[in-house]
């Protein structure tokens, strides 16, 4: 009798300390919560976003807003969109939009009833990226090169979120503006969205990380994507092992239910935009690119810890009920 009431004494005890923990953990949670919800930037809360002079298109003649609205929402009018966030790409970009616009006006040639625009998001940019994208712009008219123009700058995620609501083509790559990844490339990535989509609904990762891969990286680079890559399986469970490359390709319906749901507006943008392909059962694959290091990189060490930190919430914050999405999944 004895040693039965110690057992259930013991018991008692250990039930005790396991509600106390689970209430401990509770309350963690709820304050990581209310912490970011204060600290860390979303694209439906960013101030920039709410300023009705944000997300202008410029002319490049006149350099006044030309008043087009967002139209994800609408039918895809161009075969593709290619949305370039740009910051401080005064000295890259000229190169960038080169190679972009002489492999699609090859493939318009080729094709005449092919049809592009080239959406550049300028994000703020403190340099004369804005002057120099309206020359090109200007050169090449304004129905195939567009500048969105945002007076501050609201991270890589919001810049390429913005750009994605006002595109207009059925199929919408986002391209780096450093012209690391060998554009050409973005055949490869179309010929696979076609393959894998279902419904229409299909995401191609641009990868320096598969077998076939053409990449030169830096030490830095490997050890950052080492660190990285862990708390992405853990948190998103992505099968893509490249999540970073700023490479991406989308079809439209797939574009609809991603980016109005996005939260994140900095570096770990790619993180939740690949979760949310998880979460709306949209088909998601990644393939080889010819990719190389550009000087000039913006990436900070205090921009990595940013981001371990953005991938570790981003499901909590879902399973919280802090953020949701706009959609319902089916």
């Amino acid at each position: 009798a004895e040693y039965m009431g110690a057992f259930a004494f013991i018991s008692l005890g250990v039930m005790a300390w396991v509600w106390i923990a689970a209430g401990v953990v509770v309350v963690i949670l709820v304050l990581v919560a209310n912490f970011v919800l204060r600290v860390l930037p979303t694209v439906r809360h960013s101030k920039s976003f709410t300023n009705t002079h944000e997300g202008d298109f410029l002319d490049p003649t006149s350099q006044k807003p030309a008043k087009d609205g967002e139209v994800l929402g609408n039918t895809g009018s161009v075969d593709l969109t290619v949305v370039v966030p740009a910051y401080n790409e005064q000295d890259r970009i000229g190169a960038m939009l080169e190679e972009t616009i002489d492999f699609l006006e090859a493939r318009r040639k080729s094709t005449p009833a092919f049809t592009y625009e080239i959406v550049v998001v300028n994000d703020g940019s403190k340099d004369k990226t804005k002057e120099k994208v309206l020359e090109y712009s200007a050169k090449h008219g304004f129905e195939k090169l567009r500048l969105l123009n945002l007076k501050v700058n609201c991270g890589k995620g919001a810049a390429i979120n913005k750009g994605m609501r006002f595109s207009r083509g059925k199929v919408i790559l986002f391209a780096d503006a450093d012209g690391a990844t060998k554009f050409s490339d973005c055949t490869a990535l179309e010929n696979e969205l076609k393959r894998i989509s279902k419904n229409d609904l299909g995401c191609v990762v641009g990868s320096r990380y598969v077998k076939e891969a053409d990449a030169e990286r830096t030490a830095l680079r490997r050890f950052v994507s080492f660190v990285f890559h862990l708390p992405v399986i853990m948190v998103c469970g992505s099968e893509i092992k490249d999540t970073q490359c700023g490479f991406k390709m989308f079809t439209r319906k797939a574009a609809q239910l991603i980016f109005p749901s996005q939260h994140v507006d900095r570096w770990a943008f790619d993180v939740e935009v690949l979760f949310l392909c998880k979460y709306f059962s949209i088909p998601a694959t990644e393939v080889p690119v010819t990719w190389n290091e550009v000087g000039g990189s913006k990436m900070t060490l205090a921009g990595v810890v940013g981001m371990i930190r953005d991938i570790l919430l981003i499901r909590l914050l879902y399973i919280l009920g802090v953020w949701t999405t706009k959609a319902k999944r089916n």
